[in-house]
């Protein structure tokens, strides 16, 4: 795990050198450097880079995400499974899949449904309109804990913080109900400290060298585990695609925890 931080971190240090001295010749070509047997191709332009995002035949994000998820601790099961056509047992709640995609394709369909003009977009415009009336009160502003300074008719927040804080907290509404908030009514918090810390994810820092960004990550989860846990009649308020991305990975087989660890990352994204 440190190697593969090293490697990790090293291309990053000989590109800033190389950049620094103009080593390429400033031409914004795409080019390779190859570190300890490891390649690591580097787009600079632009339009290659948007490119490279829009090519989704040829190149693949599936293996960083997978790194990601083993990060977050899901099982080898869970990545097989999300990643694999599993075959399971008709439900009258399954989402249409004729192609047999995997769950990991499939849950971008869930995404874009979720997103669709008519009764669940309007759950989440709803959802954020209403949470938006109750944060944007003057005596709600105030009583936060980061507000510096609070008079009669104003009170000064960072922008930052207030508007990190609002978002999050409208989007856990939005998809998960009221539930997490009883469950755990600093969990935005710990999300927030979480993001800020996250870099260490995406390098894959061993546990040692990241101990408070996984003690945040672990209770995120334990958290989701907890909401998960609980009887779907108790969990009122959550959107389609909460519901729906649960049944399907349940449908294959995917235990609570898996769950959890699978959706902190929709959390986070």
């Amino acid at each position: 795990m440190v190697l593969r931080t090293l490697l990790d971190v090293l291309p990053i240090a000989l590109l800033q050198a190389f950049w620094d001295r103009e080593f390429f010749g400033n031409s914004r070509e795409p080019f390779a450097l190859t570190v300890a047997g490891s390649r690591l191709y580097v787009l600079t332009k632009p339009q290659d880079v948007s490119d490279a995002y829009k090519n989704t035949t040829t190149l693949s994000f599936d293996g960083f995400v997978q790194a990601m998820m083993r990060t977050f601790g899901s099982s080898k099961h869970c990545l097989k499974t999300m990643y694999n056509h599993v075959p399971h047992d008709p439900h009258r709640d399954d989402f249409p899949n004729p192609h047999y995609k995997s769950l990991a394709k499939l849950s971008r369909d869930l995404h874009i449904q979720q997103l669709f003009p008519g009764e669940n977009l309007n759950h989440l415009g709803n959802k954020f309109a209403n949470y938006f009336d109750e944060c944007l009160a003057l005596k709600e502003i105030a009583s936060k804990r980061y507000a510096r300074h609070t008079a009669s008719s104003s009170t000064v927040v960072p922008l930052l913080t207030w508007s990190s804080d609002v978002f999050t907290m409208g989007g856990q509404r939005a998809y998960f109900g009221g539930l997490l908030e009883q469950i755990d009514p600093n969990m935005t918090w710990t999300f927030l400290e979480f993001d800020e810390l996250s870099w260490q994810v995406l390098y894959q820092y061993p546990r040692f060298a990241s101990r408070r960004m996984n003690v945040l990550k672990d209770k995120l989860i334990e958290d989701l585990e907890i909401y998960f846990g609980t009887a779907p009649e108790k969990r009122t308020g959550d959107a389609w695609f909460t519901k729906a991305f649960e049944h399907e990975a349940r449908q294959r087989g995917i235990g609570t925890h898996d769950l959890a660890t699978m959706m902190v990352t929709i959390y986070w994204g």
